[in-house]
């Protein structure tokens, strides 16, 4: 045999693992940040409880083309969320609605109760409601820019 045969590849491995010593570092803060802020527990947890322990199964679900296709969509509409809320105005709108979600909620369940009726003289009542007429004008505005893309998407 010769010396290269003989060479065990572990003494290989060391020596390129301390020849990238600063890769090994970075990745060990990286983990290690992920640890304190509990995702590498909630990785760990889902691993055991979720995940099956076939490998094969893992292999062909990864690998499979409904998995890559699902993965491009997710991205793709992430990417659309992402360009969204990385507009000012669009964020500020978003938190606006989410801060107030509660009341969103609230008045959802109210005025969709079996006990809520509505009648031509209470419509007209609140239209004199400038929050309502407001309401009214932007769900109208949104209605006419759907109606607009989806027009032009044909």
């Amino acid at each position: 045999m010769t010396e290269e045969q003989n060479k065990d590849p572990m003494d290989a491995l060391i020596l390129d693992l301390a020849d990238n010593l600063d890769i090994l570092e970075s990745m060990m803060a990286i983990m290690k940040r992920l640890k304190e802020a509990g995702i590498i527990d909630l990785l760990n947890h889902l691993s055991k409880d979720y995940m099956p322990t076939d490998i094969e199964f893992l292999g062909k679900f990864f690998t499979s083309r409904e998995f890559s296709v699902s993965l491009l969509k997710t991205l793709n509409v992430l990417t659309a969320v992402m360009f969204a809320v990385s507009d000012e105005k669009n964020s500020d709108m978003l938190k606006t609605l989410m801060f107030n979600s509660p009341g969103i909620s609230d008045t959802l369940k109210d005025y969709t109760s079996p006990d809520s009726k509505l009648s031509i003289l209470s419509m007209y009542e609140k239209m004199k409601n400038p929050d309502v007429v407001a309401g009214m004008n932007a769900m109208l505005g949104i209605l006419g820019f759907l109606g607009h893309i989806i027009r032009t998407q044909q």
